[in-house]
């Protein structure tokens, strides 16, 4: 398992080599408090990804994305008109310690 300190180093290494790129730090929703505060995270990921919000929630995965779409909009959507709304991003994901 990689330190926090190599993934930074991968993160800093990614940004220098993709300038116009955004960092998103995504953390695990499935690992936070259920009530206000804070938890304790990690880096365990950095990687280049595509990136989308869709109403409340962070999607990584094309396919999830269509399905939120087909459902929000009562359609079939094609793999296209997904890839329209995604954005490729630094993504580092986080793990609660």
């Amino acid at each position: 398992m990689k330190t926090q300190i190599e993934l930074l180093k991968e993160a800093v290494k990614i940004a220098e080599e993709n300038p116009t790129l955004e960092i998103i730090i995504a953390a695990n929703s499935d690992e936070l408090l259920q009530e206000y505060g804070w938890t304790k995270h990690q880096i365990t990921s950095v990687e280049i990804s595509q990136y989308c919000e869709h109403d409340d929630k962070i999607i990584t995965d094309i396919d999830e994305l269509i399905e939120n779409m087909e459902y929000d909009l009562d359609r079939d959507v094609t793999e296209e008109e997904a890839e329209k709304e995604m954005k490729n991003v630094i993504l580092i994901k986080t793990g609660a310690n």
